[in-house]
């Protein structure tokens, strides 16, 4: 199954022009990808973002369960042996913590202009 899947993304991906998103993208699907990103924020500034997203809390959750949760996800993406989560070689990271929308915005363009711009990045995978 997970094997169609990756087939498929590359398939879409092969015309170029696209933006394609994911935890395993630059890493299995497309390798080779003229710019790679790896957007993160800390644990603890994701369960906060995500917390605050829940609005009132519901029930038993808290920032803590919302904290243990992100922590397990990750723990399990990471762990995986099938596309673990990872930074992918040749991707730019771009630490979020702390950062507004904004601002979070303006440091992807300015990676994705200076990829462009880098003649030694590989053309996009095509299989």
């Amino acid at each position: 199954m997970r094997t169609a899947l990756v087939r498929q993304q590359r398939d879409i991906a092969a015309a170029g022009g696209i933006v394609v998103v994911g935890r395993d993208i630059g890493s299995v699907v497309l390798p080779c990808a003229t710019v790679k990103l790896y957007i993160d924020a800390s644990a603890e500034e994701r369960a906060r973002r995500r917390f605050e997203q829940m609005g009132e809390p519901s029930g038993a959750t808290n920032y803590q369960q919302v904290l243990a949760d992100t922590l397990r996800r990750d723990e399990l993406d990471m762990g995986r042996e099938d596309s673990p989560l990872m930074v992918a070689d040749g991707a730019t990271v771009i630490k979020t913590d702390g950062m507004g929308l904004e601002e979070t915005i303006a440091a992807v363009v300015a990676a994705i202009n200076a990829g462009k711009n880098d003649n030694t990045r590989a053309p996009a995978l095509r299989e």
